[in-house]
């Protein structure tokens, strides 16, 4: 097994962008960061991008046969303005979900990067935080969180049910549940 000498951060805290830059404790030391592969660029912007790339060989093929360059450059401009937007609109997703893990705590970040609403996850809470989803493999579990009392019930008596909190479909979870590991182990030595 690893050992908690092989964990390495990969950011320094002032390098951290939105929406982590000035709300991690300077204590902690971040080991990974991601996000959820349905809001990742390469899920939303790979049309317009396989546009650019098509734009670009049409450009130069017309460019080597000294042919009219107009159309070409301007489907490639119009893939470019598609391609910003949706790089544009993924920043400024309300429903986004950013994951970051640290030597203390797992952080889920959602919503728009500049104002997004950040939940904490202590490591050493929950004895299930690192395993992967059985249903899901690209899943973690980071801990539990207390689901909202429901207020329409027949009694007064609210009920605060804790659910599994999860890094959904991150393509490196099998390397972020052994970090989470290797923290609870090395933590509980």
């Amino acid at each position: 097994m690893t050992t908690m000498a092989r964990l390495t951060p990969s950011l320094p805290h002032r390098h951290l962008g939105a929406p982590w830059s000035g709300r991690i404790p300077a204590e902690e030391t971040v080991l990974w960061q991601g996000m959820r592969m349905g809001s990742v660029l390469h899920n939303k912007a790979r049309g317009p991008a396989l546009l650019l790339a098509i734009a670009v060989l049409w450009t130069a093929f017309f460019a080597t046969a000294r042919r009219d360059l107009e159309v070409p450059v301007v489907f490639g401009l119009l893939a470019l303005v598609w391609l910003v937007g949706q790089i544009i609109a993924i920043r400024r997703n309300p429903h986004a979900e950013r994951y970051l893990l640290t030597d203390r705590a797992a952080y889920i970040a959602t919503g728009p990067a500049t104002n997004a609403k950040l939940s904490r996850f202590s490591l050493f809470v929950d004895d299930a935080a690192g395993r992967l989803d059985e249903a899901d493999p690209s899943s973690v579990q980071i801990g539990t969180r207390q689901r909202r009392p429901q207020t329409l019930r027949l009694d007064d008596t609210p009920v605060h049910d804790a659910v599994p909190a999860y890094f959904h479909d991150i393509t490196d979870a099998e390397k972020v549940s052994d970090l989470i590991r290797q923290i609870r182990a090395g933590h509980s030595q």
